[in-house]
C-alpha cells in the first residue's frame, strides 16, 4: 500500500511549505535588494551633495579672484600689438 512516493501526505506537507519557504525567501530577498539601492542611491546623492557644497565656495573665488592679474596690453593710434616694425628689410628677390 506504499503507491507513488508523492501520494503520501507528510511528502505533500513536506513540498508545500518548502515551496512556500522557498517563494517567501525569494519575495523578501527581492524587497531586501530594493530597499537597500535606494539607500544606497540615496546616500550617493547626499555626499555628491556635500562634495558639491564643500566646492562650491573655492570654485566662486578662483572664477571671480584670480590670482594672477589680467595682461596689461597698451596701443598706440595706427598701431596693433605685436605687429613687426614698419621698416624690415626686404627678401632678397633673385640670385
Amino acid at each position: 500500500m506504499q503507491g507513488k512516493p508523492n501520494s503520501r501526505l507528510s511528502n505533500k506537507l513536506f513540498f508545500a511549505v518548502m515551496g512556500t519557504a522557498l517563494l517567501m525567501g525569494l519575495l523578501l530577498s527581492v524587497v531586501q535588494i530594493m530597499l537597500d539601492a535606494r539607500q544606497a542611491r540615496k546616500q550617493l546623492e547626499q555626499e555628491a551633495q556635500q562634495i558639491l557644497s564643500m566646492m562650491k565656495e573655492p570654485a566662486t573665488q578662483a572664477a571671480f579672484a584670480p590670482t594672477t592679474p589680467p595682461p596689461r596690453i597698451s596701443t598706440l593710434a595706427g598701431a596693433t600689438p605685436a605687429t613687426p616694425p614698419r621698416r624690415m628689410p626686404r627678401p632678397i628677390i633673385g640670385f
